[in-house]
């Protein structure tokens, strides 16, 4: 009998005898299996009718891809597995996308949107300019870096496409700079009739996908016009909204009353089925009407600061009946501090304005105010209030310098090496 392992004879091009142990044939098996293998896998990889590889470009393209969470794995997409799984009810138009694959594991996001700007020659007092929206932004990106301190938290710069595509990738890399992540938020288009008439307006229903980012705790929506002055830490934990608030908005004077929470600062619970349910209310003709703005709208959304009574007493720090806020906490007007109180309410201001965290340019925006890095002079401590201010130049304008200095912090840190 032959022994185990024997030697078998071959022949080569010429006819000549080769020997080839049976291990030697075995092996050359192994290595074809091993590269037709390869070629299979290889072909499966990049089947784009199966797995679509990631689109990537250079950092700051306006078209660079943005995942919503169904990306192919790998070690660092865990976020993009929980963006998927939290958003699988979520209709398909409202998903809004992140490049989750550079993204790491949070509690909680500060969001931002910029729906729209004209050109700056067409800029006026109340339609903003893009380049006023992004010098927005760059100034709170500076400001957020001061007082929000917590690694939990993502910040979410998001845009729409048609207006992410005007930008240059200078403008878009000097934002990532200052730390923004930045997204694209989905056309909430609604119909025609329903439009604002306000031009500045026309395209804010995008602002209320914010509900759709499910895989959040909470979800802070701060609108470009703001400016955080201390630390938000405290709020980022998402525990003013325990045990089931759907949101924590402040109050807004309006018209001379507290009336409505004002949805330049409001902290959100997310949610896929509530922001299905809130996305069908837009096209439902017994709900929708031409609202004057998203504010108003948001507020009919969520009817529960409509009672003066009970809003006075908040604004007063007595205590109210968890029960009488409805789906909406009462969140403290230090969080949302609204500029047109410093003329309308003076009093009011003097006594809350060391204690500001967000700063809010509801009268005149940071950019509308003169152009300075020191405080300006005091107010009179016994001025009168009034209606209107806006033929004064520091007309709610007191806070302005605060604005002046951070969007200078964030140019001198965008060309820092």
């Amino acid at each position: 009998m032959a022994p185990p392992f024997t030697n078998t004879t071959l022949f080569d091009r010429r006819g000549k005898k080769q020997r080839f142990s049976i291990v030697n044939v075995v092996g050359i098996l192994v290595v074809i299996l091993i590269i037709v293998l390869a070629v299979e896998t290889k072909i499966f990889i990049f089947n784009p009718q199966k797995h679509p590889p990631p689109q990537t470009k250079s950092p700051g393209s306006p078209k660079a891809f943005l995942n919503d969470g169904g990306g192919s794995k790998n070690v660092r997409d865990s976020w993009c597995d929980r963006v998927k799984q939290a958003r699988s009810t979520l209709d398909e138009k409202l998903h809004v996308r992140v490049p989750c694959e550079t993204m790491k594991q949070a509690k909680s996001a500060v969001v931002v949107y910029i729906t729209a700007g004209v050109s700056e020659d067409k800029a006026t007092k109340t339609v903003f300019s893009g380049k006023d929206y992004i010098d927005g932004v760059m100034a709170l990106g500076a400001s957020l870096n001061d007082h929000l301190l917590t690694k939990e938290t993502h910040r979410l710069l998001l845009l729409r496409d048609d207006f992410m595509s005007s930008l240059p990738d200078s403008i878009l890399a000097k934002l990532k700079k200052i730390g923004w992540t930045i997204g694209i938020a989905p056309v909430v288009d609604i119909d025609e009739k329903y439009v604002p008439r306000f031009a500045r307006y026309k395209t804010v229903y995008t602002k209320i996908s914010v509900l759709g980012l499910s895989e959040y705790d909470c979800v802070l929506l701060l609108d470009a016009d703001t400016l955080v002055v201390g630390n938000i830490d405290d709020l980022m934990t998402c525990n003013i909204l325990k045990p089931n608030f759907r949101a924590a908005g402040g109050l807004d004077l309006y018209h001379g009353q507290w009336r409505h929470f004002n949805t330049g600062s409001v902290l959100w619970r997310p949610g896929s089925d509530e922001m299905n349910r809130v996305y069908n209310l837009t096209s439902d003709p017994t709900f929708m009407k031409r609202f004057e703005s998203d504010q108003i709208f948001t507020n009919t959304v969520y009817p529960h600061r409509n009672n003066v009574s009970i809003n006075n007493e908040l604004m007063a720090g007595r205590q109210v009946n968890p029960e009488q806020l409805g789906s909406i906490a009462h969140l403290p007007w230090e969080y949302n501090a609204q500029t047109h109180l410093e003329y309308q309410r003076p009093q009011f201001w003097d006594e809350h304005v060391s204690d500001l965290k967000i700063i809010h340019f509801t009268q005149k925006k940071g950019w509308q105010c003169q152009k300075r890095l020191d405080r300006p002079p005091p107010l009179s401590s016994n001025r009168p209030a009034t209606k209107d201010c806006t033929l004064e130049t520091d007309c709610a304008c007191q806070e302005g310098y605060k604005w002046y200095q951070y969007l200078k912090k964030a140019e001198d840190f965008a060309v820092a090496k």
